[in-house]
């Protein structure tokens, strides 16, 4: 009896050890948690049209479905409320239509997320306390609630889209990091505290249609420099309550001064630029780079009727000629001393007189194959860096004194194209 109940002793201790064995070697598999997060039902109640999941191993959060999403603003609980601090990473469907109150509040964790095309609405405080360094609004979106961009401390630039023409109050509040906003043509109202408490903010540009600037709306934005009107006409309730309005240039739609005069006056400020540049071209001056952006010929000026950044033309450092544009105008960057790079794309096709005159600074320039003529004077008074310069087939005429006082140029490559060039070129 006493060696049975020894070998049955054995046979157990056995049969433990080799038990403790497979789980300790047996692999972990990932504590998943999933819900629903559908709005597809009864109000207040979350609909199975969309389904999310939650590895606790891998701290991502992956919704799968279609249609809009829970609004959990009568839901204390939010939806995956207790794991908010926990996520790392958020998946979203394709066919998602609506991003939910509250639905990443306060998602620390999360730097980036990818808005699928087929949003069209972002629901209030969505992404609220969250993590985010960028965010990219898909074109789809037309409708953003109030404090959607609220209290995050990582963002550092947004685009509002055209198609947006609902927003919200508070929409930036307090987002210590952001730097630049863009808010596109559709919106037509910008509420209360939209920028407020926003530190770091220096460049926002405002659509053409805003008729309306709420309560307000830049308090304490203190290192903010340039605002653009987009408008003919200035929206009512522009204020900047504790900002130093000294500091900040209005760039303002051409042929508007006299609209924007008594707003600016009450302002306190005549640090205003026209920013257009011709017919459908903009131009924008920002932390020493100049852009031009649109469609068509820029315009040509004369010296007694200089270009709207000719007063700020120290401040010009790099110059960004944007698709689209076909001509770049007379006296275009007359005397831009500081300039020292361009980008001319494929697309402009010609280059008026005097456009690059005295930029001594200079250091190189290519011209694109698409350009057909050179003005007079074009680049005369290039600085020490402007050694080498090409000049495309298509071009068939140089004028007198395109390269007058170029005293570093040490090489030309003259096109096929050329059958003329004027005198004193060189």
């Amino acid at each position: 009896m006493e060696k049975n109940y020894q070998l049955n002793f054995k046979k157990t201790k056995s049969l433990l050890l080799s038990l403790l064995m497979l789980l300790t070697t047996a692999p972990c598999f990932a504590d998943v948690v999933t819900g629903f997060c559908g709005a597809d039902a009864t109000p207040g109640v979350r609909g199975e049209n969309l389904q999310w999941s939650y590895d606790t191993s891998t701290k991502v959060l992956t919704i799968t479905g279609s249609g809009a999403m829970y609004d959990a603003t009568s839901d204390p609980d939010g939806i995956w409320y207790t794991i908010r601090a926990e996520v790392l990473e958020v998946n979203l469907p394709e066919g998602l239509t609506t991003i939910g109150v509250d639905a990443f509040y306060g998602f620390s964790g999360v730097t980036s997320i990818e808005i699928p095309s087929t949003v069209t609405s972002i629901g209030s405080w969505a992404f609220q306390r969250c993590g985010l360094h960028t965010i990219e609004i898909p074109s789809t979106v037309t409708s953003i609630g109030n404090y959607v961009f609220s209290i995050m401390p990582n963002l550092t630039e947004i685009v509002i889209p055209d198609n947006v023409t609902e927003f919200g109050t508070h929409n930036f509040w307090q987002s210590s990091g952001l730097e630049s906003v863009t808010i596109g043509n559709g919106v037509t109202s910008i509420g209360g505290w939209t920028f407020c408490q926003c530190p770091n903010l220096s460049s926002v540009t405002i659509g053409s249609s805003v008729t309306s600037i709420g309560t307000d709306a830049f308090h304490n934005c203190i290192s903010l420099t340039s605002v653009e009107l987009r408008g003919a006409t200035p929206p009512s309730g522009l204020n900047f309550s504790n900002v130093d309005v000294s500091q900040i240039t209005f760039y303002i739609p051409p042929g508007s001064e006299i609209a924007y005069e008594p707003v600016l006056n009450a302002l306190g400020t005549n640090n205003v630029i026209p920013i257009g540049c011709g017919a459908n071209l903009t131009a924008t001056l920002l932390n020493g780079t100049l852009t031009i952006s649109g469609t068509g010929n820029m315009y040509d000026y004369t010296a007694s009727n200089m270009p709207p950044w000719y007063s700020n033309r120290g401040d010009i450092v790099t110059v960004v000629i944007e698709d689209g544009v076909t001509g770049i105008g007379s006296y275009a960057f007359y005397h831009c001393y500081n300039l020292t790079s361009v980008t001319i794309p494929e697309g402009v096709e010609s280059i008026g007189s005097i456009a690059f005159f005295g930029c001594g600074s200079l250091t190189s320039i290519t011209i694109p194959n698409s350009v057909i003529s050179i003005g007079k004077y074009a680049f005369a008074g290039s600085g020490s860096g402007f050694k080498h310069i090409t000049i495309p087939d298509n071009v068939t005429d140089i004028s007198t004194h395109t390269f007058y006082q170029c005293p570093y140029l040490e090489s030309v490559t003259i096109g096929n194209g050329v059958t003329s060039i004027g005198g004193w070129t060189f």
